[in-house]
């Protein structure tokens, strides 16, 4: 088992008072504050977390500009945006990207005595999502093309299983507002596996990836029967013989290999 590691903040801000909030909350939650693209240099390799802090002054109205970029090119990393002054119309901007990016939470920073602990809480979510979120830009390259529709239920799977729950075909088509014959139909109509086989995988693949980067702090995992039964089942061979990090990355192939064989046979009957 990997020695465990810290999860990293990565941390945008100017305001000297907001930068020293955010590192004595980043360290009650046992984080590690780098700069925001150390952070990005490092996502696969740590439970990784990114966030965007604009404060008041300086802004110059490019934030959701900013933020854009960065999710483009860091897909595999969450954002927190906190800002401070909501009412102010050069913030419209960054809060219309937040609503509409996935994996961008808004936080509006509060003049109260419990704002760290607010702070702690929000940045506590972030920190238990990101190995959900790497694992699901790992799925996402190894499906290649998804509809939107699969895009969003592997997302929701993941965030779901995120949080100790156990994400169901069922349950997740409530959820996105579709049943579960609507989940099977669009993953045949983009020559996918089925939407359980999916949830499969998205379970192998999750807790491989915790395995693989141990969160200091975090709670033991009972993953190792879970991996094991999974890696019989979809790769043919037991989970506990490899390390997780290689497990992860075959485990990966394995899932392209899948979609591939999928697709080339429903072209062939098509």
């Amino acid at each position: 088992m990997p020695a465990s590691e810290p999860p990293i903040l990565g941390l945008c801000a100017v305001d000297p008072q907001l930068r020293r909030l955010v590192s004595d909350t980043a360290a009650s939650a046992g984080a590690q504050v780098r700069g925001l693209e150390s952070v990005a240099a490092a996502c696969s390799g740590a439970a990784s977390l990114a966030a965007l802090f604009y404060e008041r002054c300086p802004f110059d109205g490019v934030g959701g500009e900013v933020l854009r970029d960065f999710r483009e090119r860091h897909p595999a990393i969450p954002v927190l945006v906190y800002v401070s002054d909501p009412e102010r119309d050069d913030f419209e901007p960054l809060i219309s990207e937040a609503v509409r990016l996935p994996g961008v939470t808004f936080r509006i920073r509060r003049r109260a005595a419990n704002e760290g602990l607010r702070l702690q809480q929000a940045l506590g979510v972030l920190l238990r999502d990101a190995p959900a979120w790497h694992v699901l830009s790992l799925v996402e390259t190894a499906l290649g093309e998804a509809p939107p529709l699969i895009r969003a239920f592997l997302r929701a799977a993941l965030l779901t299983a995120a949080e100790g729950r156990k994400p169901t075909v069922r349950a997740l088509g409530a959820t996105l507002g579709v049943s579960a014959r609507t989940l099977e139909r669009r993953c045949s109509g983009g020559y996918l596996p089925r939407p359980k086989e999916l949830l499969s995988w998205c379970a192998l693949l999750l807790e491989l990836r915790l395995a693989a980067w141990a969160v200091h702090g975090a709670p033991p995992r009972a993953g190792g029967a879970a991996i094991d039964r999974l890696s019989r089942e979809l790769m043919g061979q037991r989970g506990s013989a490899l390390d997780p990090r290689s497990h992860l990355e075959r485990a990966v192939q394995s899932l392209a290999e899948r979609a591939r064989r999928v697709r080339g046979a429903a072209r062939r009957n098509g």
